[in-house]
């Protein structure tokens, strides 16, 4: 009996042993990286581990119901929202009265700025589809919202607030990561599209400016995104602006700027008409700026992201300069150059050639003064679409025209996009309806 009592208590003391040795050398997963293999990496290959570590993170922070509020925060001169029931957000400039100015839509508890999921050929909108299910929360410099659809991904919008010019700390900037995770049970293609719905240009001569310096005065798309390249919606009381490539982030494969009902009703990659401006008849005053990023391939559990910035500002004055990108060359060429002053100055010079030849954007004084008079800290309601009195001048036979062409195009193609279609017939239809008045 005793035997047996000895070899039972020996039997447990091993079966300890080796769960203690399985617990304390855990298994190296895939993704995990060694101490000895971090020594031996490339710069490059030491950011892309640093990516694909902060991505994972994002689906690790153990997102409840319970743990889902509504976010009202304000980080320097960035106010940030967010709707937990609706998935919704938004963006707003604080000035240095602590007034704040919406740089997009606050209409409808925000619903009009969203980001697309395309799983496969199915188009999500995620903030306005019964099969997604959203949370949102505070962070230490900003928020988040998850969107989560079951059996197919899960979708993370991460606002982090940041300062553009570490000199003064004043945080001015957002940068904005939407990860995918790849939640079903095979590999598919996915891609994500921004639409932010913006309304500072709308008050002002032109809805938008690009890095050339020059107005946006109609529906204009950018591919082959570069790092210079910037985009601003602004007026008399702020601006934002958008960087798509430089830094960390992930340049699409499209920017458009275009009447809001052109990003609303039309395919995956809108279907952009430079002549139409951003005050149609169907839509008027409404203007929005959108991004598609390139689609990728993810195996179960895999995850990508998206990066892009923007940056608020509530100077009254014409933005010729990226501060981002600037800064960013500017510290690079004082560590990697000591000559880097010419550089710099060559840079500052182009810079004001490129402000001398631009448009002088400020409003008449009457305009700003009505602007001014405004209470900013009001929810700003965007304007339904309504029927314009139409100028021979504005919708002349060439316009027309060029509507009846953008029709016969549309219906010879073999993909034929109905709802953008139906648009056009109807603006048709309100031009022939003015014009018999």
């Amino acid at each position: 009996m005793k035997i047996k009592i000895t070899c039972k208590i020996l039997l447990i003391a091993l079966f300890n042993v080796a769960l203690f040795s399985c617990a304390a050398t855990p298994k190296k997963t895939s993704d995990e990286i060694t101490e000895d293999e971090f020594v031996f990496m490339t710069p490059e290959q030491m950011k892309e581990a640093a990516r694909k570590q902060a991505e994972a993170e994002l689906f690790e922070l153990g997102w409840t119901k319970k743990s889902s509020k509504n976010v009202d925060a304000t980080y320097g001169n960035v106010r940030l929202r967010a709707r937990k029931s609706y998935g919704t957000f938004n963006i707003s400039i604080v000035n240095e009265n602590g007034k704040t100015i919406p740089a997009l839509s606050t209409s409808n508890e925000y619903i009009t700025s969203a980001f697309y999921l395309k799983a496969g050929k199915k188009v999500i909108k995620l903030n306005q589809n019964s099969s997604v299910k959203s949370y949102s929360r505070e962070t230490e410099n900003g928020m988040q919202v998850i969107y989560v659809i079951d059996g197919l991904a899960n979708v993370v919008l991460d606002f982090s607030c940041f300062s553009s010019d570490p000199k003064n700390m004043d945080i001015n900037s957002v940068k904005i990561t939407a990860a995918v995770k790849n939640t079903g049970k095979k590999k598919g293609d996915f891609a994500l599209k921004m639409v932010f719905d913006t309304v500072l240009g709308e008050t002002d001569r032109h809805h938008f400016y690009s890095s050339d310096g020059l107005p946006v005065k109609s529906e204009k798309e950018y591919r082959n995104i570069k790092q210079d390249d910037w985009f601003v919606s602004q007026n008399a009381n702020g601006s934002m602006m958008f960087t798509f490539a430089g830094l960390e982030a992930t340049a699409p494969v499209l920017v458009a700027m275009a009447n809001y009902s052109t990003f609303e009703n039309g395919g995956w990659i809108p279907n952009m008409l430079d002549y139409r401006s951003f005050d149609t008849i169907l839509s008027y005053n409404n203007s929005a700026v959108g991004a598609v990023w390139e689609d990728k391939k993810l195996s179960v559990d895999e995850i990508f992201s998206e990066v892009f910035y923007v940056t608020l500002s509530s100077v009254d004055e014409k933005i010729t300069s990226n501060v981002l990108i600037k800064s960013t060359k500017k510290n690079e060429a004082k560590k990697n150059d000591k000559n880097s002053v010419e550089p710099a100055q060559k840079q500052d010079e182009n810079d004001s050639a490129a402000n001398s030849k631009t448009d002088n954007t400020v409003l008449d004084e009457s305009k700003k003064e009505e602007l001014n008079n405004q209470d900013s800290t009001e929810e700003t309601i965007k304007e339904e679409p309504v029927k314009q009195n139409l100028s021979n001048e504005k919708y002349s036979d060439e316009y027309i025209q060029m509507l009846l062409d953008k029709i016969e195009m549309l219906k010879e193609d073999g993909s034929v996009n109905q709802s953008e279609i139906d648009v056009l017939n109807a603006e048709l239809d309100l031009i022939f309806e003015s014009m018999v008045k």
